[in-house]
């Protein structure tokens, strides 16, 4: 993650949380301690059903409404 830049509009995203106490605060998907800009990169590259399969931890509506939200 070090020297990625955070999009502004990902902190005020419902399913993005962050902790001081978590992954150093960085802005997290919620209920998971996976890096949220981690997610938005692999959009561009991979349909949700791979980023599912990488990631199955995560809700088909999260990377969906993520999709939909990102410029």
């Amino acid at each position: 993650m070090s020297g990625q830049k955070i999009e502004s509009w990902v902190y005020d995203h419902p399913d993005v949380w962050t902790s001081p106490y978590r992954c150093g605060g960085v802005p997290c998907i919620r209920g998971t301690r996976i890096h949220a800009m981690t997610i938005i990169d692999l959009l561009d590259d991979l349909s949700m059903e791979e980023i599912m399969e990488w990631y199955p931890s995560l809700r088909a509506g999260q990377v969906r409404r993520l999709r939909e939200a990102k410029p």
